[in-house]
């Protein structure tokens, strides 16, 4: 993970990679790209809130079904 992120030079300036670092630090989550993620941010305009994913689907399928399956079962016993 540590070459990744010192990788990210290649395509971002050094004040942005840190940037990432510290941010990714600030949430105790060392992942490379978790590093990018909060580099972009820091170089890139507020576009849009996030929306938590709960929130925002609805989900309206039924519960799934095992009867089917109970069915089988009682045939082959």
């Amino acid at each position: 993970m540590l070459i990744e992120v010192l990788l990210l030079h290649r395509t971002m300036p050094a004040d942005v990679v840190v940037a990432g670092m510290k941010a990714a630090m600030q949430t105790a989550c060392f992942d490379a790209q978790v590093v990018a993620i909060e580099a972009r941010r820091s170089i890139e305009p507020f576009i849009a809130e996030v929306i938590p994913i709960r929130d925002g689907l609805c989900d309206e399928r039924q519960e799934p079904s095992l009867s089917g399956y109970d069915e089988l079962l009682e045939v082959t016993q």
